[in-house]
């Protein structure tokens, strides 16, 4: 919490669905153990997504990645980012 200073926590999983005391108990030790500047506006929330909240979180990462400067211009040309090979790898070693 101190270094990074989310704005924001999402539980999700298994430990959101363990209740609203295992959330409070998540807040109480955020706030106890954290720098009251860090946590002046933070919210700690049960994500919605349920089970498919890993999935779709995949999901926007992969895109994030397909749609970045760094990957979109390589595919463009052909439509789609389908079949164009080391479309990843290609770009670490630019960067390397």
């Amino acid at each position: 919490m101190n270094f990074y200073n989310p704005s924001t926590i999402l539980l999700g999983g298994r430990v959101a669905g363990a209740g609203d005391l295992l959330l409070a108990t998540i807040r109480e030790t955020i706030y106890r153990r954290s720098l009251p500047l860090s946590t002046r506006e933070l919210r700690i929330e049960q994500a919605r997504l349920g089970e498919e909240g890993g999935l779709v979180g995949a999901a926007w990462m992969v895109l994030d990645e397909l749609f970045s400067v760094r990957h979109f211009g390589r595919w463009l040309h052909a439509g789609s980012p389908n079949g164009i090979p080391d479309l990843h790898t290609a770009g670490e070693r630019v960067r390397a």
